[in-house]
């Protein structure tokens, strides 16, 4: 059966790898596969314990950071769910209170809960690896680079610098193909991150009449929307986003789900940043996606509670 579930991921991925489905079947076939190893380990309730632990810290600071910038947005509001469901999770790990009746079930919501999350996780990381293994191929005739925040002196941050950096490369490999830099003005600053974008470039010798500037877009829903507009009215036909890795599985999604046909790209991020940034991505594509994830819940759910009686 897991091997079935891989097959099943690798035909979906193959067909368009713009979705996180694949991810999922790749996962469950991987779980049933590995079941016999793991089952062992997930007995070990210290282990547990410090899985954990180290989940809800990172959460925590996730959260954290995002909270300085978008006080209750839905994201923050989303990863401090988890946070909880976690928590509530940890202290039924602890205790004699298994044995009554209320305690079991309260411990069989927080394993549907966990393991769910836990599902999801594993689904994006590996739709985002097999997306990064097995890059679009060109040729391509413009190359539209995704914004990110800028530093309070108006300069590129190191996520935004791999961001250009990528786009710089695969244009030199489609015969110097147009760079379209994406991204508007955040509170608080001066100039917009298409200009700070187009500002790098230029230091790096690629010539003004190279470059396109979208500067109006606060999202990656509106850096995908404007930069259309701009394609359409360029009448370039074979585009291709570059983005950061972790976030190339859910701008390709936008871009699916605006009906567009474009691939991604994805540049390194410094590993430092990456835990948390992917953190950050697979929230948000739970919220792209979420009448789709609630359906899921409710299966994964009777399944499993199906499994524990």
């Amino acid at each position: 059966m897991g091997w079935l579930l891989l097959v099943v991921a690798g035909y979906l991925f193959w067909r368009d790898p713009r979705q996180i489905i694949s991810g999922y079947f790749g996962a469950l076939g991987i779980l049933l596969i590995a079941a016999p190893v793991i089952t062992p380990w997930l007995q070990n309730r210290w282990l547990i314990r410090i899985i954990l632990l180290l989940g809800i810290i990172a959460l925590i600071r996730t959260n954290a950071q995002y909270f300085k910038h978008e006080r209750w947005s839905h994201r923050v509001k989303f990863l401090l769910t988890e946070i909880v469901i976690l928590t509530a999770f940890l202290i039924l790990t602890w205790g004699p209170f298994f044995d009554s009746g209320l305690w079991n079930v309260l411990n069989k919501l927080g394993v549907i809960l966990v393991s769910y999350s836990a599902l999801g996780i594993a689904a994006y990381w590996l739709s985002t690896g097999l997306m990064l293994l097995f890059p679009p191929h060109g040729p391509f005739d413009v190359v539209v680079i995704l914004g990110a925040a800028l530093k309070p002196n108006g300069q590129p941050t190191i996520t935004l610098e791999k961001r250009l950096q990528k786009g710089i490369v695969v244009a030199q490999q489609n015969n110097q193909a147009y760079l379209i830099v994406s991204g508007g003005r955040d509170p608080g600053q001066k100039g917009t991150e298409a200009e700070a974008m187009q500002a790098y470039l230029l230091a790096h010798q690629i010539p003004q009449g190279q470059i396109i500037l979208e500067n109006q877009a606060r999202s990656t829903f509106q850096n995908l929307q404007f930069s259309e507009k701009i394609i359409q009215q360029r009448q370039f036909q074979r585009p291709v986003v570059v983005t950061s890795n972790f976030h190339v599985l859910r701008a390709t999604m936008m871009a699916r789900k605006q009906k567009l046909s474009w691939r991604g790209c994805g540049a390194d991020t410094p590993l430092n940043r990456l835990m948390t940034a992917m953190i950050r991505d697979d929230a948000g594509i739970v919220l792209l996606k979420w009448p789709a994830y609630v359906i899921g819940a409710v299966v994964w759910g009777v399944l499993v509670w199906l499994l524990m009686q």
